[in-house]
């Protein structure tokens, strides 16, 4: 059963995070036609990844369909809500926690009795050399998965509301300032992403004094912001601490 879940839930990441650009993401709400385009992307990726992964199966294949279905059933719900200027936080995170509720209940009432055998070319990873565990191994794609696009997207809603407001003196225009928010998102996102890895490397390898040390790189690196900008400072260890605990967490509830 923690196979089907974790195969489930790659499917999802990729399918929902991943394969789904901020364009994508943006369109949906008001159109039918991108809504059904994420659908379809959705119900590839998880048809797909679990007709790849485990042998097939009517009941297995039905699964997946019935939690494509589902997934584009609350998204239609959200986008509904959307449109009534629901808080899109809220949204957001009450959207995926269905995901979840939706994945875990189908796999549970579906396939708890009967099961999903993996192909032959899995076994054969698992008795390679001294052995490798193929849910290990699963769960590590997910964890990393979960530590990149994900964790960027969870924390750029969440920390919104703490962001300093820009400077209105000598401040660029609007279509300047925008690339440079652009250029900053990206350059953010993918420092955090590194950060998380690395934070999951040291926690697998029972290093755990080294996750210290990514964070006073860290610090270094931005000490000339943090020591000038009260605001920017407290936004800083407000993302830094909640990126650490979201690695660390998910780490232990993954291997631990």
């Amino acid at each position: 059963m923690g196979m089907i879940i974790t195969v489930f839930f790659i499917a999802h990441i990729l399918g929902d995070f991943y394969f789904q650009t901020d364009k994508l993401s943006k369109e949906k709400e008001s159109s039918v036609k991108y809504l059904l385009f994420h659908g379809l992307v959705y119900l590839l990726t998880m048809t797909g990844l679990s007709l790849a992964v485990f042998r097939f199966s009517r009941r297995l294949f039905l699964t997946a369909v019935l939690i494509a279905v589902s997934h584009l059933a609350v998204d239609f719900i959200k986008c509904l809500l959307s449109k009534k200027s629901v808080n899109e936080r809220f949204l957001f995170f009450t959207d995926q926690l269905l995901h979840i509720a939706c994945i875990l209940t189908a796999a549970f009432f579906l396939l708890r009795n009967t099961g999903a055998p993996v192909y032959d070319y899995l076994t054969k990873i698992s008795t390679f050399g001294d052995g490798i565990d193929v849910l290990w191994l699963f769960k590590l794609i997910l964890l990393i998965l979960l530590m990149c696009k994900p964790a960027n997207v969870i924390f750029r809603k969440y920390l919104l509301r703490y962001k300093p407001d820009p400077d209105p003196e000598g401040s660029p225009s609007p279509k300047d300032w925008q690339r440079q928010e652009d250029k900053a998102l990206r350059v953010g996102g993918l420092i955090g992403s590194l950060e998380r890895i690395l934070i999951v490397i040291f926690m697998i390898m029972n290093q755990f004094a080294a996750i210290g040390l990514v964070m006073t790189a860290k610090s270094l690196a931005r000490y000339s912001e943090i020591a000038n900008n009260k605001e920017f400072s407290e936004y800083y260890l407000i993302g830094t601490l909640s990126s650490m605990i979201y690695s660390i967490v998910l780490s232990l509830l993954m291997f631990f």
